[in-house]
């Protein structure tokens, strides 16, 4: 196959190189799954599998009795199911397409393909997230309903997310380098995804402008939102936007989460390895896919994964209006 001129099937060497492409993508454009808790799945095995978290009941603050025994502190096992489930499309190119363009198509569309496979995948995770009973309203609302365009993401509301979970005994987690920017690697925070409107009514607080005057000034200039009260705010389009609120008013269902709060399925021997899924690209040339003439050339990815919330305690949704600052 060469690169800039038919477009042909992929050998071994290049499926290789090309899945590498998908999944640099497809982890930089996915924010969430760098905080999911991967659970393996080895090949032949089945499609389900089980995730297990741990808990044990507070000791007793009674003194002990000398001589006595005191009684066994409860512990306990919440088990999660998880079942591979795939994602995936594909696009079909003309012989025209393939013979005359003269973009270098199979980079371009790999790329095009792990952007989009993030994107799924990132909305299948916030879809599992979003159904947990744990929510706070914006306004001081109490059902999603209620929300009108004046319900914006206050301030207030931020230091909520930080004390619901700190009276939950919940652990905030670690920030990734690869999503906090430099001078914050090693930090832990609960985190919280929202849109970018709602990241725009935060960042249009008199209170958010006050904090960040003085204190890294320079993520006003860049629009990043940053920590409040130990609540680190990232931005992604993939949080999911509903209509029913007050008169259809849309509704940003964004999410909050603390340590151990979800798990991603990881099917191993696939592309993804260790990084939490398994993702190919698939390309064939007209012989394979082009019809009576061979006229055409397919190219697709496909991806294997699933997502489970696996403590309660430690994910909250917060509704607020899907509406621009202003």
């Amino acid at each position: 196959m060469a690169i800039a001129g038919r477009y042909d099937s992929l050998t071994a060497a290049q499926a290789e190189f090309y899945q590498a492409i998908l999944l640099k993508e497809f982890l930089s454009k996915n924010k969430l799954i760098h905080f999911a808790r991967k659970i393996e799945l080895p090949l032949n095995s089945g499609a389900t599998t089980s995730v297990r978290r741990y808990t044990l009941d507070d000791i007793s603050t009674t003194p002990i009795a000398e001589g006595a025994s005191p009684n066994a502190t409860p512990i306990g096992v919440v088990k999660v199911s998880m079942t591979a489930k795939k994602y995936g499309g594909w696009s079909d190119f003309t012989e025209e397409f393939n013979d005359f363009a003269l973009d270098k198509k199979i980079p371009i569309y790999v790329r095009k393909y792990g952007q989009q496979t993030a994107r799924a995948v990132e909305k299948v995770g916030f879809a599992t997230m979003i159904a947990g009973t744990n929510v706070v309203y914006g306004g001081g609302r109490t059902a999603t309903n209620q929300i009108t365009a004046s319900d914006k993401f206050s301030y207030a509301l931020a230091s909520k997310i930080a004390t619901w979970f700190r009276d939950n005994d919940m652990e905030p987690v670690p920030l990734p380098a690869a999503l906090v920017g430099e001078g914050m690697e090693g930090a832990e925070a609960f985190i919280c995804f929202v849109t970018p409107k709602v990241g725009s009514q935060i960042r249009a607080t008199t209170e958010w402008r006050q904090q960040h005057q003085f204190h890294k000034p320079e993520l006003i200039a860049k629009g990043i939102i940053g920590m409040i009260d130990g609540v680190f705010f990232i931005e992604t389009t993939n949080v999911p936007v509903t209509t029913d609120g007050s008169a259809s008013q849309k509704v940003a269902k964004c999410v909050a989460i603390a340590e151990e709060a979800f798990a991603m399925l990881d099917v191993m021997g696939g592309a993804g390895g260790e990084e939490g899924a398994k993702a190919d690209i698939i390309v064939k040339d007209p012989s394979l896919a082009g019809g009576p003439l061979n006229e055409k050339s397919t190219i697709g990815a496909k991806i294997f994964t699933d997502f489970a919330r696996t403590n309660e305690k430690a994910v909250l949704r917060i509704e607020v209006a899907e509406v621009d600052a202003a």
